[in-house]
C-alpha cells in the first residue's frame, strides 16, 4: 500500500500521516509499532505490515500482557482483581449479594460457584494485599501455619483452583482439596430443573424437590 512521505524538519527522517493513530510516523516507527503492538490499532494495519517487511505482529505486551489472564474464564483482561477479570468478579459479587443488576437472584452463576477448601504445603511466593481482601469478598482467604497453608475460597471447581494455584503459588503443592456446596445451595435457592435431572415440576416434587420453598423438602 503506497503512502506519501514528506519532510517536517530538514535533515530528519521522512514521515507519513497515519490515520489510525492520527499522527505523523517515520517508516521505522511504524514498523516498530506494528511488530511490538504498542497500540492495538497497529495490529492489523497493512501499512505497518509493509513497513515491517511482512513480519507478524507480536503480542500486545503493553495492553494485554500474558499475566493478565483470568483464572476462571481464561480470557485476557485489562485489569484483574484477586486473579479474576472484572466481569467474573462482578458476577461472583452478585451471587454473594444474592441480587444481580435486574434485581433477581443470579441462579445460573450461583449454581456454578462452590465454596472450596484446600490444604497446601510448600513455598508461598505471592499474597493478596489486605486492601484487596477488605474491598473484595471474592478474594481467596489464605491462612498460613508452620508447614503450609489453608485456603478457603469460591471456585467453579478443581480446574480453576489449579489455575489459581499455578498463578499465585507455583511452588506450593496440594495436600487435600474439598469442594463444598454451591452458593445457591448455601443461600437456600434450588437449582434449575435441568440441573436436578428432572423435566418438570411434577417430577421434581416426586423426587423430593420443592422449588417454592427454596430448598429440598
Amino acid at each position: 500500500m503506497a503512502v506519501h512521505f514528506f519532510e517536517i524538519v530538514p535533515g530528519a527522517p521522512l514521515v507519513f500521516r497515519c490515520n489510525r493513530l492520527n499522527a505523523n510516523l517515520s517508516r521505522t516507527a511504524c514498523a516498530a509499532n506494528y511488530t511490538l503492538c504498542f497500540n492495538l490499532a497497529c495490529r492489523s494495519c497493512p501499512i505497518g505490515a509493509e513497513h515491517a517487511r511482512g513480519s507478524k505482529p507480536g503480542a500486545a505486551v503493553r495492553f494485554q500482557p500474558p499475566a493478565l489472564v483470568c483464572t476462571r474464564c481464561e480470557r485476557r483482561g485489562w485489569r484483574l482483581v484477586a486473579s479474576l477479570c472484572v466481569p467474573c468478579i462482578n458476577r461472583q459479587a452478585e451471587a454473594i449479594k444474592q441480587r444481580n443488576a435486574k434485581g433477581t437472584y443470579p441462579t445460573k452463576v450461583a449454581n456454578a460457584l462452590f465454596e472450596c477448601i484446600a490444604l497446601l504445603e510448600g513455598k508461598f511466593t505471592r499474597t493478596i494485599s489486605e486492601r484487596v481482601q477488605r474491598q473484595s469478598q471474592c478474594a481467596p482467604r489464605l491462612t498460613r501455619f508452620a508447614d503450609g497453608a489453608f485456603v478457603s475460597a469460591t471456585f467453579t471447581g478443581r480446574p480453576e483452583f489449579e489455575r489459581w494455584l499455578a498463578r499465585c503459588h507455583p511452588s506450593a503443592t496440594v495436600v487435600d482439596f474439598e469442594q463444598g456446596q454451591s452458593l445457591a445451595e448455601l443461600a437456600g435457592y434450588p437449582a434449575p430443573l435441568h440441573l436436578m435431572g428432572v423435566r418438570n415440576f411434577a417430577e421434581a416434587h416426586c423426587k423430593g424437590y420443592s422449588p417454592t420453598l427454596r430448598g429440598v423438602s
